[in-house]
């Protein structure tokens, strides 16, 4: 019988952790793994600078990573009310691994692997072996090739979902430790709450709608753009904010801003105050 999730999490070590600090984590891990500057004195920087910001500064340094240059879900999990973060110490095995690429997706999905770590970590080293230099990689899969760290930043990330553990981030740190035969990982872990799932969209998401429905060329086009802007800002925790913030506070035109004021249901603010 298969285990669940909480069954797994063999030890509890912060039964709550904010999701703010699991930002804050994710953005120092990935600008040191960017940098590919693993030294103590880069990552002690890093820890400062982040340390420093704002919490809107922070979310808006989450969404440029996770959205626009990882294409992942970090974003939308770690602001999600719908669910609630802990650290637990975990069994490798008990977390399926996720998307990487297509090509190494065939792999993790199929039948012999199954998205098993720790099966994966044993078909990477009989590859490695195989081809042990850096320019014989058939397979396309060097992205895994053992590399030196300092294992700093070796806590990952994962939701549960149907009493299932699920890789939301670190897959490749996660594979690492299985290849060396570590058996437990530290990680944070989201479950599920009795809230509704509702997450931020991010400023850029909004701004980018303005802009998009200044530029609409005719009414059926802006009326397409509101609707699509009003879905979002239902859906969402920033949405409202970020309406009033780039629509209406920012806004250069009359148009875009008595746009603002409709998305909000709100009264229009006078045309010569514009």
């Amino acid at each position: 019988m298969e285990l669940t999730a909480v069954e797994h999490q063999e030890k509890i070590i912060r039964e709550h952790v904010a999701r703010i600090d699991v930002a804050r984590y994710y953005l120092e891990s990935e600008l040191i793994g960017i940098f590919r500057a693993d030294d103590r004195p880069f990552a002690e920087t890093t820890q400062s600078v982040i340390a420093e910001k704002s919490e809107r500064e922070i979310w808006r340094l989450l969404e440029a990573l996770s959205y626009t240059y990882r294409i992942n879900g970090v974003f939308s999990y770690v602001t999600n009310k719908g669910v609630d973060w802990h650290e637990a110490e975990i069994s490798v095995d008990a977390i399926a691994l996720t998307g990487f690429n297509p090509v190494v997706d065939k792999i993790v999905a199929s039948e012999s692997v199954g998205r098993h770590p720790a099966v994966f970590a044993k078909y990477l080293q009989a590859y490695f072996a195989k081809h042990p230099n850096d320019n014989d990689d058939p397979g396309r899969l060097n992205e895994f090739r053992p590399k030196k760290t300092t294992g700093s930043y070796d806590r990952i990330l994962v939701f549960e979902r149907r009493g299932r553990l699920y890789m939301l981030d670190g897959g490749h740190r996660l594979v690492a430790l299985a290849m060396d035969g570590i058996e437990k990982v530290s990680a944070y872990v989201a479950a599920p709450n009795d809230k509704k799932n509702r997450s931020m969209r991010g400023d850029s998401t909004f701004e980018t709608l303005r802009s998009i429905y200044d530029k609409a060329r005719n009414e059926q086009d802006r009326t397409a753009i509101l609707a699509t802007t009003r879905i979002l800002m239902n859906r969402s925790i920033d949405g409202r904010d970020a309406v009033k913030k780039y629509w209406i506070e920012h806004g250069r035109k009359q148009k875009v801003v008595d746009a603002g004021y409709t998305l909000l249901e709100q009264r229009k603010r006078p045309a010569q105050q514009s």
